[in-house]
Parts: structure tokens; C-alpha cells; sequence
């Protein structure tokens, strides 16, 4: 597994950004009250950083350090590019941490001189010792053939990552600090991790994609194969780990569990894995059947599919942000399709056995009575079960911007965070601004957005963090 320097082969460096956004939220929201923008974060509570590609995951140490991570655009000495994992971590300010592994930066996998890789970093997660875990794809290099006929290339594998707090490689963790996870049987190798959960016992369950599964079938069981009606698609491969990042052979099959959801290609969204109280664990995917649709599939504890939660489908929409709150409910929240080119922002919260939670907002659902179309983003609950929620609004000239908002544990909009439930406004002239990643809340109550953005010349990574309770 390859380490890249930020130096020495033309590598652009990252810097963290302090930028004025020129945030015009539609009503002054009073500086340092709940739904302000924290203007001791950053440049008016935002950070942005030059070297990403999309949005980052972020996670949170026991300092209040945040670290986010991601996919970062990497330059190839042929005038191409590849990708790579880029993780960073910012002081309690917004400032990178220089003393965080390279001057304030780790950066794996990605292209070498001669071959080029699509490696992506899409979650992050840090466990009771400060340990930094990283899931998704890494390149590693494979050699086939003898003499004249021998090649060398970049295989992509689903791939699991821990650094320790500073951000070296933890050499007590899998090889060097790496676990690949071998999903050759079903899929050739190929595949993803997508979330990643530390459980109490340290032990860690990864969920993922695996690509191209022959013989899968909807509803398939335990274990690599499922039974049923063959088709060929994606599937959710999902992991448990050791502490020590061995394959838990308890569960699963061998330690995995490869499933089909759906009759389509299954993915599960980055973040959208918990475990409830009683060990189930649940995961979130958009389902690509004939259109795409939410689907939350839960699993008991040794990895079998759960068929008392059953399978909870909404119908023409897709999965932005998943929650479990403090009883075991269920949050999500993106965007559902109303018509032809019409799509609102929707939050929806099940019961703990995937029912419509039918006492939340209307029967079950928040949705916004906004004149634009709309996607839902992160969700997260507060202490108080208070819930916060992303909101990214498509304006009709194409621009993007992207707010908080917060309702109250009876999906009421909550008048005492920003104006009448809203934060402030992120956006620009030109610009786009949207909040995809899962957020944090950091020990001060306040509350940490990522996403993007992106102008005619520049795509970054964002980091917001707005004044909570």
C-alpha cells in the first residue's frame, strides 16, 4: 500500500482556506445564537479546502479536533490525473493541525508514475482510543504473466483503513494498518466500503458495495450467496471487523455478508449504518430499480438478515442522511419526487422495526413548502432529541445553496434556531453549495456540516459549523 507525499512528485499541496463566502442569509441571524454561523470557526464559520474532489467524510476526537477526509484530484506525470485518499484534520478553529501526520495531512493509495488510479475515500469514523478508521477503494498494484508478457496494474479493492491518533499507519491493525477485504468469489474482488461503525468491544462493522454479483437474488440470506432468482448488480457487502481488523468469522460468512436488496443495483449511502440497542444493525441504500427508491434493510447481530424488520421502501426518492436516535428510531433524509422534474426535501422517521413513525410531523414525514426544488442532506440528533437536517435548495437559475434546518423531536420546525427553524444560508454569486456528508455535533453542542463547493474554476471541500442549543 503506497503512502504519497504532499512533496516531490508535483503533488499540490492542500491548504485550508479562510475566504470571505459572502453569506446573505435571507433574515440577520443574531452571532452566537443557535443557527449562526460560528465566527470563531474558520472565516465566518467556514472552512473550505483546495485539494478536495466531492465532499469529505468527517469524525470528531475526544479534543474536538475534527478530521475529514476524501477523495482528492491527483496529477500524473502523463498530463492526466487519478485519485487518491486525502484525511486532514482541523484544530477547534477551523486552522489545519499541522501535527497531524504530514503537516496536517495523510495521503494513500492514488496513481503512481506509470499507472493511474480511481481510488475513493467515503467515510470516516474514530474509535475509543482516538484511532482514525477510513473506508472505501484502494488501487494495489498486481503483476500477472512471466518475461516479455509480464504487466503490472492497479486492481481497485474494497478497502479498510486505520490511523492512529496522530495519523500514521496503526501497524496493530490488518497489514501495515490496511485490511482489504476479499469479495473475490462473488464480484472478481471488486468493491467499496461505503460506512463504518465502531462497536463498544472495539470491534468495527463496515458497510459497502460489492460490484457486478452474479446469482444474487432480492432478499438473499446469510452468508456470501443468497438464494432465489438470479440476477447480476450491485449488491451491500456488509463487514465485521476485529479490533485487530481480522475477519470476524462469526459473522456472516467467513465475516461478510453479501446482500441484495433489491431487484436493481443497491448502494448504500455513505453513513447509513447504525446498530440499534438490541445488536440489530440497519443499513440505508438507494435502490436503482426502475427508478430510484430508498430501502432500509436491518441484520441481526451475526449478520443475518433481520426478516421481522422486513424491507422499508419510499418509492421515488433518494437517501441523503440516516440517523438512529436514543430509541432506537430510524431517520431519513433526502428527496422524494413529486412530479416530472419536481423534487422537495423530505425527513422521515420509522419506528425501531421499520414502521412509518406516523407521530412525526405528517404521517411520519417533514417536508418543506418551498417554491424551489430541494434534497435533503445529513441528519443528527441532539442531546435533547431535538433533530438537525441539511437542506440544499436548486435555485431556478441553477445555483445552489445550502442551510441547516432543526425540528423538534415531534418534526415540528423549531423557532428557536435561526429564523423560524432555518440557519444561515451558504451560498454565492456564480457558486454552488451543498451539504451531502454526515455531520457531527462537537462537545460544545455545536454542530458541523460538510459538502462542497464548487464555482466555475474550483471545486472544494466545505466545512461549516453552526451554534448549536
Amino acid at each position: 500500500m503506497r503512502m504519497r507525499s504532499g512533496r516531490g512528485r508535483g503533488w499540490r499541496l492542500a491548504a485550508v482556506l479562510t475566504v470571505s463566502l459572502g453569506l446573505t442569509p435571507a433574515t440577520a441571524i443574531a452571532a452566537g445564537t443557535a443557527g449562526a454561523l460560528d465566527s470563531g470557526f474558520g472565516s465566518g464559520g467556514v472552512v473550505v479546502t483546495n485539494d478536495g474532489s466531492g465532499w469529505p467524510a468527517a469524525a470528531l476526537q475526544s479534543s474536538g479536533k475534527i478530521v475529514v477526509g476524501g477523495t482528492e484530484q491527483v496529477p500524473t506525470s502523463d498530463g492526466g490525473s487519478g485519485t487518491g485518499w486525502l484525511v486532514q484534520r482541523l484544530d477547534t478553529d477551523g486552522s489545519l493541525d499541522t501535527g497531524f501526520g504530514s503537516s496536517g495531512e495523510v495521503r494513500l493509495f492514488g496513481p503512481t508514475a506509470e499507472l493511474r488510479a480511481t481510488d475513493s475515500l467515503r467515510a470516516l469514523a474514530v474509535d475509543g482510543s482516538d484511532r482514525i478508521l477510513a473506508v472505501g477503494s484502494g488501487s494495489f498494484e498486481v503483476t500477472t504473466g512471466k518475461g516479455k508478457r509480464q504487466t503490472t496494474s492497479l486492481v481497485r479493492r474494497f478497502t479498510v483503513v486505520r490511523l492512529t491518533s496522530g495519523g500514521a499507519l496503526d501497524s496493530s491493525f490488518g497489514n501495515g494498518g490496511v485490511v482489504v477485504i476479499d469479495l473475490s468469489d462473488v464480484t472478481g474482488g471488486s468493491g467499496r466500503g461505503e460506512s463504518v461503525h465502531v462497536l463498544p468491544s472495539g470491534d468495527i462493522l463496515v458497510a459497502g458495495r460489492a460490484f457486478d454479483v452474479a446469482g444474487q437474488s432480492s432478499g438473499g440470506g446469510k452468508g456470501k450467496k443468497g438464494g432465489g432468482s438470479s440476477t447480476s448488480s450491485d449488491a451491500i457487502a456488509l463487514v465485521k471487523l476485529t479490533a485487530s481488523g481480522a475477519l470476524d468469522t462469526s459473522f456472516g460468512a467467513g465475516g461478510i455478508t453479501i446482500h441484495d436488496a433489491s431487484t436493481g443495483d443497491d448502494e448504500p449511502w455513505p453513513g447509513a449504518l447504525g446498530v440499534q440497542s438490541t445488536g440489530r444493525i440497519v443499513v440505508g441504500s438507494v435502490a436503482r430499480d426502475i427508478d430510484e427508491q430508498w430501502v432500509l434493510t436491518a441484520y441481526d447481530s451475526d449478520g443475518t438478515v433481520d426478516e421481522t424488520f422486513g424491507r422499508v421502501v419510499v418509492a421515488h426518492a433518494y437517501l441523503r442522511g440516516f440517523a438512529i436516535d436514543a430509541s432506537d428510531r430510524i431517520l431519513g433524509c433526502g428527496y422524494a419526487v413529486a412530479s416530472a422534474g419536481d423534487y422537495g426535501f423530505v425527513l422521515t422517521r420509522f419506528t425501531s422495526d421499520g414502521a412509518t413513525d406516523t407521530g412525526f410531523g405528517s404521517g411520519g414525514t417533514v417536508s418543506l413548502a418551498l417554491s424551489e426544488n430541494s434534497e435533503g442532506g445529513p441528519v443528527l440528533i441532539e442531546s435533547d432529541g431535538d433533530i438537525v437536517a441539511g437542506l440544499n435548495i436548486i435555485g431556478t437559475n441553477g445555483e445552489w445553496r445550502a442551510q441547516p434546518i432543526r425540528v423538534d423531536s415531534d418534526g415540528v420546525l423549531d423557532s428557536g434556531f435561526g429564523t423560524g427553524g432555518f440557519g444561515d444560508v451558504l451560498e454565492g454569486s456564480g457558486e454552488f453549495y451543498g451539504l451531502f456528508a454526515p455531520g457531527l455535533i462537537d462537545p460544545n453542542g455545536d454542530i458541523v456540516l460538510c459538502g462542497a463547493r464548487q464555482d466555475s474554476t474550483s471545486a472544494d471541500w466545505l466545512v461549516a459549523r453552526y451554534c448549536g442549543s
